[in-house]
């Protein structure tokens, strides 16, 4: 356990080096050699003690639901439903060029339809838009901590048709920007309560995860102007310490405007969640075979838990999501799922929002021989828009084939 442990550590440390780096080049030796005789000093400090190990959710945790119409399953299929390598594109970003036609590292894309594309680059510390095509138009914000600046934005939405463009960064910041003639101007903006997983507004309202002890619920509800009306969701139950902080502050958001319902995930959990804008459970969907990872939890020597996530395993699935449809009654849920052969697939599935009931729709691949393949981020009734990570990262904007 410690030398997994030891491998996990020096992993995720060096992954982050290279976030930060903006590339994806070996950590030089030194760096290699600071990792070790960090992570072996704390391995040191493990003593025997007690090793034993327990993961979380728990089984107890996961919602049981046996209606059928209500348990999704992968349906077999051997064609994928979209073969992004197969496809003419259109791709925004280039591996040389001025600064606004080189994309960092993209941390959230939305569109509105055949108008406007709009991404989040974590790395570049800024807020791009393109008009339809992949064309260019321009920045919102820079690198900083001051009004109309962003700490690492990680959330982007879009209201008013396009007239409004909502960011949330890493410093629990909200802030709009309102269409100026052809730019986006500050409008305002506000803190919310919690560090945030997922936003999306409705109604001239915000919704937000995140846990703390202090509020009654995992979605919090604001208006647009940062008042704070309520929580909902049930956070994860322990007694772990860590624990419940890990798993309740994480997910994704959708919010139907149609329907009014706001459409929840968790990582851990198999489970789509549908609710109305007050916080009542109006439907729930599971999906058995997305076999999520789970929290790892051990002990140290002296007692105290160590908090991680376990080590992935052929069959284990991640990145459980909900993402918006070009159909204004459905939602389409994608998680991937690891398989032998150093090779991956996404699998899509789409659920009405009204009524809960869905459908799988197929997959598409994710890793093949070693290369990531584009990954689906967003889609109208007319393109596909995929994040691109090699050979260097792009947007790809693809027609659709399957209308």
């Amino acid at each position: 356990m410690v030398l997994i442990i030891i491998a996990r550590s020096i992993m995720t440390v060096s992954t982050l080096l290279r976030a930060q780096a903006g590339e994806s080049k070996a950590i030089p030796g030194r760096w290699r050699t600071a990792l070790l005789v960090v992570v072996l000093s704390i391995a040191a400090c493990w003593g025997g003690g007690d090793r034993s190990v327990t993961f979380h959710p728990t089984d107890d945790k996961i919602p049981v639901i046996t209606d059928p119409k209500f348990v999704l399953h992968e349906q077999g299929t051997a064609a994928p439903w979209v073969d992004f390598t197969a496809m003419q594109r259109q791709v925004i970003g280039v591996e040389e060029g001025a600064h606004h036609e080189m994309i960092g590292l993209l941390a959230d894309l939305a569109i509105v339809p055949g108008t406007l594309i709009v991404y989040a680059d974590f790395l570049h510390q800024e807020v791009r838009t393109y008009d339809r095509r992949g064309n260019f138009v321009g920045i919102i914000g820079t690198d900083g901590q001051g009004p109309g600046e962003f700490t690492r934005p990680r959330k982007v939405e879009i209201a008013d048709d396009g007239e409004l463009i909502i960011v949330g960064d890493l410093e629990s910041r909200i802030q709009l920007f309102r269409r100026q003639d052809s730019t986006y101007v500050l409008q305002h903006s506000f803190r919310v309560s919690t560090p945030f997983g997922g936003i999306c507004v409705m109604d001239r309202h915000l919704y937000t995860i995140g846990y703390s002890g202090d509020l009654d619920g995992v979605i919090h509800k604001y208006t647009l102007e940062g008042a704070y009306v309520t929580s909902f969701g049930a956070p994860y139950k322990t007694s772990t310490w860590g624990v419940a902080d890990w798993i309740s502050g994480r997910g994704s958001l959708q919010c139907n405007k149609k329907h009014r319902v706001i459409a929840y995930t968790n990582p851990y959990f198999p489970i789509l969640t549908g609710y109305s804008e007050s916080g009542d459970m109006v439907w729930r969907v599971k999906f058995p075979d997305a076999r999520l990872v789970r929290v790892q939890v051990s002990k140290t020597a002296n007692g105290a838990p160590s908090v991680t996530e376990a080590t992935h395993e052929i069959g284990d699935s991640r990145s459980f999501q909900v993402l918006s449809s070009a159909e204004s009654d459905a939602l389409i849920v994608k998680y991937y799922t690891y398989d032998i052969n150093k090779t991956s697939k996404w699998h899509l599935f789409r659920v009405d929002a009204s009524s809960g009931e869905g459908a799988y729709l197929g997959w598409h691949a994710g890793w093949h021989a070693n290369v990531k393949l584009p990954v689906l981020t967003a889609l109208d009734a007319e393109r596909l828009y995929a994040q691109v990570i090699e050979p260097y990262p792009q947007i790809g904007i693809y027609q659709r084939q399957d209308q």
